[in-house]
């Protein structure tokens, strides 16, 4: 008679302590969100000069650009950036809001910033231990949450 289904190779790795292991398990599914207090007070624009071509913008580059930073660290959609940053600013209790999908794209063209493309095999990057975003963009630093 044929066994069925897929053979699974015997484990190397015993776990000896459970309550450390379940805790790390925990602390993957564990993340913080925080902005620089400079990226929050000049969220918006506060000197928009209305010279009848149209709406000033509201949000300034700083804050279309941490919309595009976020976006490119979690590879969200447009409208899930906004959602999801909205989100951040309401745990935060922060009274601002995230530009809408149609500014950000609009105001990422104006910025010469392409909006990326992901494809659902790609995988993130597993040698990154935590990020930091604050005015000045994207940085990397492996030695925080490991």
């Amino acid at each position: 008679m044929q066994e069925k289904g897929v053979k699974i190779k015997k484990q190397k790795y015993r776990v000896t302590n459970w309550a450390e292991y379940n805790a790390s398990l925990k602390r993957r599914g564990d993340i913080e969100v925080w902005l620089a207090q400079e990226v929050i007070d000049n969220w918006y624009i506060s000197d928009r000069i209305y010279d009848g071509s149209g709406t000033p913008n509201l949000y300034s580059d700083a804050a279309i650009l941490t919309c595009h930073d976020l976006r490119k660290v979690f590879k969200l959609a447009l409208r899930q950036t906004q959602g999801f940053i909205d989100s951040i600013f309401r745990m935060q209790e922060l009274d601002i809001r995230c530009p809408d999908s149609s500014t950000l794209s609009r105001r990422l063209q104006e910025l010469g910033l392409t909006s990326p493309r992901y494809k659902n095999y790609e995988k993130s990057d597993d040698n990154l231990a935590a990020i930091m975003i604050d005015s000045t963009g994207l940085k990397d630093k492996a030695t925080i949450f490991l």
